[in-house]
């Protein structure tokens, strides 16, 4: 899924069988791997947010890197008794080499091959001086043509590719949603440095005044409270205050700093503004995604011209498929959640593109939703009272004993 990024995550998906041709598989382990994925690859999470730092696997070349991913992931593939019934992976995004790549990587562990189109030589290019081929000298060659899109792909594993294209206007609503978590997150985290150093500081205060005779402390109070009576005595705003209820605008030496408060006006013309930028900050996202992560995806996979699963390619049949699912705002979470998984329903039947589970199979469409309501019994009507007296309470006082 390379229109949501994240970090690569295999999941097993315990319900599913895999093909036939894959039940034996090659049996495949590197008991080498391992060390050279911790010693060679992987990096140290608390140094990567230090000013320099570089990445073990900026060493590699990036086709050795690639070998080296390639080996980790057949040997999560391939491993005896695990991912028996397959495995989903969400996202392609990663911190060593782009997406189509490690999309490639994963291809090539599980043993998929492309189907390539039979390509003519080129025609050689003639020189129009001597009318014959040209001959290029040594570093003058012209680059070769770029392969190709396969036709199709086959394997011992059904591969399914889903693309999220989200719309302008979820991708906006999700960067607004983004864009305040972060602020709230940064508030925090502000707020709790603030009170840290206040602690600190109010420790470090009373730290220095435990020293100080009981004489010197109360010289101290009772000369901070003249000094403070004195303040107030002098303070203008407490005379306002006393004569009208609220301190003097003209004499707070913060009042004339204050910036007025926003019109309803003004505020509806900020929230357009912020929804105009979050619009094509969005459109910026997309444009760069689709151009950057995504057309290599495309052209690697051939998606263009994929077949439909299981069609025949030469003697092969296709074991490769590629879905756009389109995702807006009015999409509620659940459906859009059963549109990537290609779940729909027919005459009450649910059907589904990915392999089922047998949770899709307790899924019910909303037009065949009952809900069970328990209502009480009903009690039989009962006779009405026709001979009834009235009696009136009297407001009294209390009886008192003789």
């Amino acid at each position: 899924n390379p229109s949501m990024p994240s970090e690569l995550l295999l999941a097993r998906q315990s319900t599913t069988s895999m093909p036939a041709n894959a039940a034996a598989g090659p049996g495949y382990f590197d008991p080498k791997i391992s060390n050279l994925l911790y010693d060679r690859v992987l990096y140290d999470p608390d140094l990567e947010s230090k000013p320099g730092y570089t990445y073990p696997s900026a060493a590699f070349a990036p086709d050795e890197l690639k070998q080296l991913i390639t080996r980790a992931y057949r040997q999560i593939v391939w491993s005896p008794g695990f991912y028996k019934k397959g495995f989903v992976v969400d996202g392609l995004r990663s911190k060593f080499l782009p997406p189509a790549v490690m999309l490639r990587c994963l291809l090539d562990a599980m043993e998929m091959k492309p189907v390539l189109p039979v390509v003519p030589e080129p025609e050689p290019v003639i020189d129009p001086k001597t009318k014959k081929p040209m001959v290029y000298k040594k570093g003058e060659e012209p680059p070769p043509p770029p392969p190709p899109p396969p036709m199709g792909w086959y394997g011992p594993f059904n591969v399914f590719v889903s693309e999220i294209d989200p719309s302008v206007e979820f991708m906006a609503e999700r960067l607004e949603v983004i864009r305040k978590a972060k602020e709230a997150a940064d508030a925090a985290a502000a707020a709790a440095a603030a009170a840290a150093a206040a602690a600190a500081a109010a420790a470090a205060a009373a730290m220095s005044e435990g020293g100080r005779e009981g004489e010197d402390m109360a010289n101290d109070n009772a000369n901070a409270k003249e000094g403070g009576d004195a303040n107030i005595a002098a303070d203008p705003n407490v005379l306002s205050l006393a004569a009208n209820g609220r301190p003097s605008s003209s004499s707070s030496p913060t009042s004339s700093f204050l910036p007025p408060l926003p019109t309803a006006e003004e505020l509806k013309q900020q929230e357009e503004e912020r929804k105009r930028e979050s619009l094509a900050k969005a459109q910026r996202v997309l444009s760069t995604h689709k151009d950057v992560a995504l057309a290599p995806i495309l052209l690697m996979l051939g998606a263009d011209a994929l077949p439909p699963l299981g069609a025949g390619v030469g003697i092969e049949s296709n074991a490769v498929d590629y879905r756009v699912i389109q995702i807006d705002s009015s999409l509620p979470l659940q459906k859009a959640h059963l549109a990537v998984c290609g779940v729909d329903f027919k005459i009450g039947q649910v059907r589904g593109h990915l392999p089922l589970v047998p949770a899709d199979l307790d899924l019910v469409p909303d037009a065949y939703l009952v809900q069970s309501v328990r209502k009480p019994r009903p009690r039989p009507p009962l006779a009405p009272i026709t001979k009834f007296k009235i009696f009136t309470v009297v407001d009294l006082p209390p009886p008192t004993r003789e």
